[in-house]
């Protein structure tokens, strides 16, 4: 036989569970929701880790890499002067109105 304050207890669990859930589901939206409208920056070239450093492997048409004169099979060597660019390795966010100053090579020659 169960007793009335046991009784009670399942229910105020029951209740507390579901307003526990309620609200996971409410921080899921709204999570869902923030991310959507973040755009994620991109310069339009798809980077790979090599013996030489992060190289190119391919430049989208109109992109800013294109337009920063990047081209598929480009090795990036510094950015900023900091040498031993790699890719999964982030540093410090530059200014945003600073014009980043890149190095790389293109058929073994280095370039600015």
């Amino acid at each position: 036989m169960i007793h009335h304050g046991q009784n009670i207890g399942s229910r105020v669990g029951a209740v507390l569970l579901m307003l526990l859930t309620m609200a996971a589901i409410v921080f899921a939206i709204i999570n869902f929701q923030q991310r959507l409208s973040f755009d994620v920056p991109d310069d339009g070239i798809s980077w790979s880790d090599s013996d030489q450093g992060v190289q190119a492997i391919f430049v989208a048409p109109r992109s800013p890499g294109e337009a920063a004169g990047m081209k598929s099979g480009d090795v990036l060597v510094s950015i900023n002067g900091q040498l031993g660019i790699r890719y999964m390795v982030a540093g410090p966010l530059p200014d945003p109105a600073a014009e980043p100053q890149f190095r790389y090579q293109r058929n073994n020659c280095a370039r600015s």
